[in-house]
């Protein structure tokens, strides 16, 4: 009994960091671009490409990230205060510029923000999925730590809202950045106490061979399974990654109620962080592999519902997101549960950090990747002033139809490991 309270409490300790980490991510990459649109006045054209290509930077260094994590084991501990410390003045940056030269300071934030924010996802993640070898602790572990994370969106995307309607933009960023830097600074006291008592810096050492890992052994110890793990995960995360891009139009356009946006947001990891306990649990009992393909099945008997929505359907589509919420749940914590379990074998202990960079680099291309699918198709067609039937027969497709056929395949590729696989996942 004291062994698992003793694991509870570590376990709360190691998941405390990625609260903070989410936290940063909505501000980042939701509000920060309106603030200074109307606070400082930089233009949306420049703002757009700006992240654009932040994000395909970003994308692109998350390998080299789990190169470095990987090769310099010895770093760790001083690698993550140097992070923790870039993170904060990043941050800060970016909600009260510190440079005259206010796109630069944007550019400059954004930079150290994001990179921070990629190289904590991943070293975090993978600390945890090498952690503990028994699938009930792997479990219990990527499901806390889910929840934290979730938690952590929701109040990033309600603490804004609530600042600004008390004060001026630049009191409410500096509030918010502020709380960042205290909480950060607070998750990371706990994350090094988790990491000095869990000895994972020592287990880590014990996998390393006498020769620093170099690309080559990611892609030789690559098997079958890990083969329909990425495929299966890179097809399944861009149909979710569509209607992420495309639900202020939908929202706009078909329902025709663009203020409740925020509601749908809210309700849709609401659903999340209830759903992701529940779904451990059917895991856990039902295979991973079998609960995952369930999960796509649902999302898609879902948002065939949402093709039928019209005009004011506010409340339908409310449950809809509530619903999808828990359809993202497994999306959410069962790919990592996957990886956790793969990983976790001689020859890829010591390259756990390049394959969870590799499932943060399809994460985050996938949503780019959505962006150039949806978004060149409604160029033409949408009309603010005047909604065209045209329009909203395009946006229900886009939302609703074409990730459908997305999901459909992933879910034919997970039977088709599911039937083939002795590994009994």
């Amino acid at each position: 009994m004291k062994q698992n309270n003793r694991f509870g409490q570590m376990t709360l300790q190691y998941s405390l960091m990625v609260f903070p980490v989410a936290f940063a991510g909505i501000p980042i990459y939701i509000f920060l671009p309106d603030y200074y649109h109307n606070h400082f006045g930089l233009s949306l054209t420049f703002l757009s490409f700006s992240l654009f290509i932040l994000r395909i930077l970003d994308a692109l260094i998350d390998p080299l990230i789990g190169l470095y994590c990987d090769r310099f084991v010895r770093w760790h501990k001083i690698s993550f205060l140097c992070i923790i410390g870039l993170f904060c003045l990043g941050f800060y940056m970016l909600c009260t510029p510190l440079l005259d030269a206010l796109k630069i300071n944007l550019l400059l934030g954004l930079f150290l923000a994001t990179f921070c924010f990629s190289y904590l996802s991943i070293f975090i993640n993978t600390l945890g999925a090498l952690w503990k070898k028994a699938p009930e602790d792997k479990a219990r572990i990527i499901s806390t730590r889910e929840c934290f994370n979730i938690f952590g969106i929701l109040c990033a995307s309600i603490l804004p809202f609530a600042l600004s309607t008390a004060y001026a933009p630049s009191t409410s960023y500096f509030i918010l950045s502020i709380t960042f830097i205290t909480l950060i600074l607070f998750a990371a006291l706990f994350f090094l106490s988790w990491y000095k008592k869990s000895a994972i810096a020592e287990k880590f050492v014990a996998q390393k061979t006498t020769k620093p890992a170099l690309i080559k052994p990611y892609f030789q110890n690559i098997n079958r399974h890990g083969c329909f793990l990425f495929i299966s995960y890179s097809i399944s995360a861009f149909g979710s990654a569509i209607p992420a891009v495309m639900l202020v139009f939908y929202s706009r356009y078909v329902l025709q109620m663009p203020k409740f946006t925020g509601l749908y947001l809210f309700l849709y990891f609401l659903g999340t962080i209830l759903a992701i306990p529940l779904i451990k649990k059917i895991a856990l009992k039902q295979g991973i592999i079998k609960t995952w393909r369930h999960s796509i099945a649902l999302a898609i008997i879902i948002f065939i519902g949402a093709y039928f929505l019209g005009p004011g359907d506010v409340l339908a589509f409310s449950i809809i997101s509530f619903t999808s919420g828990l359809c993202f749940a497994a999306e959410l914590l069962l790919p990592n549960l996957l990886v956790a379990k793969w990983i976790d074998h001689p020859k890829r202990k010591a390259l756990g950090n390049g394959y969870y960079a590799l499932l943060s680099f399809i994460a985050k291309s996938s949503l780019a990747l959505a962006t150039i699918a949806s978004l060149p198709w409604l160029d033409q067609n949408l009309k603010i002033e005047q909604v065209l039937p045209d329009t909203v027969s395009l946006v229900k497709l886009l939302y609703c139809l074409m990730p459908c056929l997305i999901k459909a395949i992933a879910f034919i590729a997970l039977l088709i490991w599911e039937r083939t696989s002795t590994q009994g996942a």
